[in-house]
């Protein structure tokens, strides 16, 4: 989609992917290797109770399903930064999903490019959000 094409308010929902437990181990053993995202035994006494995904695995996840939905396609230019927080752990088995809304958009002073904002919620199968970011893209005018 083009910069035009997103209208602020607009809210795209992704589909529901179940977070396994070898995913969530795969992921952080190469990208956050703490305990409580790798070691079972040791994470049933951390703050958790068990193994968790890692925050950036979860955002990971839902970026790839909104991705996959085809509405930055070929017209992004890049992304430009992300500000994410997390309010509750996604355990294995855990159903997850996204909630991305188009927050803002600012056409660029030379008009060939836009900025636009998209605020993502993620949220568990019970519809409570576990996380919230502000992602900020350049697209094509």
């Amino acid at each position: 989609m083009r910069f035009h094409e997103y209208e602020v308010g607009t809210v795209y929902v992704t589909p529901k992917v179940v977070v396994s437990l070898e995913e969530i181990i795969a992921f952080a053993e190469r990208y956050d290797p703490q305990y409580f995202h790798v070691d079972a035994e040791k994470a049933k006494s951390g703050l958790f109770k068990g193994i968790v995904a890692s925050g950036m695995h979860s955002v990971a996840l839902l970026n790839a399903e909104w991705v996959k939905m085809g509405y930055f396609g070929d017209d992004i230019l890049g992304g430009l930064g992300i500000e994410v927080s997390w309010s509750r752990p996604v355990y294995p088995g855990d159903e997850i999903y996204g909630e991305f809304q188009i927050a803002e958009k600012v056409k660029s002073p030379g008009g060939n490019t836009g900025l636009v904002t998209v605020q993502l919620t993620g949220k568990k199968s019970d519809d409570k959000p576990f996380s919230q970011a502000s992602m900020r893209v350049l697209v094509r005018v």
